[in-house]
């Protein structure tokens, strides 16, 4: 009796392993023929190309537990929408933002998502919700290019639409994230570069300061150095608006 339990749950696993196998296959077949049939198959999957629409709504119908063909219909739509007036950009918007909210159902903490999404808001005239979704996505992703760049241009916009401070901070962090590119997740506090000329070619060679510490007789480890502050304020908000040559009192 106990090994028909076990052959019923090997032959469930069987299954459910076949059908993801499908589903990808599905997937991966659809996204090539887009590709395929589209003028320029080396452009952008967004690009709105002919064909390649009816593609990605015929690969999600095909796949509807992959994000991927909902996210680059709607941005195909935004597309269209950027291009567009009246009745034709609303229903593009409609489009979009009914696959955006079924591509985030399956995937909440995708970045580029929900840059997406914040790129709709702009295109809708919501500032607000354009500046939380941005926000969202620089949370999950805040070394992302396009991330970050939707961050600065839906928080400029959104600056200039309705003078929010937390618009402006959007846009100033998303471009300080372009800096952090490339770099390392805890940069040295000093850092230091040793130079040097060899036949005439230059090498720089990055360093940090480090302090040797005797933890134990005959061993010896070695800490970063950390500079400490000697005042630290906390203000009442993060951000302040300061007219040139005005003054602000703060606690």
């Amino acid at each position: 009796m106990t090994g028909r339990p076990a052959h019923l749950v090997a032959a469930s696993g069987a299954a459910l392993l076949a059908a993801f196998a499908l589903r990808t296959l599905h997937a991966e077949t659809a996204y090539e023929s887009g590709l395929a049939r589209a003028r320029d198959p080396q452009t952008s999957p967004s690009s709105d190309v002919e064909g390649r629409l009816g593609d990605y709504e015929e690969a999600r119908r095909r796949d509807p537990g992959e994000p991927l063909y909902a996210l680059r219909a709607a941005q195909i739509h935004l597309r269209r929408a950027a291009h567009s007036s009246g009745a034709a950009q609303a229903a593009a918007l409609v489009a979009a933002r009914n696959l955006l909210g079924a591509a985030v159902r399956l995937r909440p903490l995708d970045a580029t998502l929900h840059a997406t999404i914040a790129q709709l808001e702009r295109a809708s005239g919501d500032p607000a919700s354009a500046v939380r979704s941005g926000r969202l996505a620089v949370r999950l992703a805040p070394r992302a290019p396009g991330v970050l760049q939707t961050a600065i241009s839906v928080g400029l916009w959104a600056w200039k639409s309705e003078r929010d401070p937390q618009a402006l901070r959007l846009a100033l962090v998303g471009g300080a994230g372009f800096t952090m590119i490339g770099r390392p997740e805890n940069p040295p506090a000093i850092p230091l570069e040793h130079v040097f000329t060899v036949n005439g070619q230059t090498l720089v060679i990055a360093d940090e300061p480090l302090q040797p510490v005797h933890a134990r007789v005959g061993e010896q480890s070695r800490l970063r150095v950390k500079v400490i502050p000697p005042v630290s304020l906390a203000l009442n908000s993060e951000i302040f608006l300061v007219a040139p040559g005005a003054t602000k009192a703060v606690t």
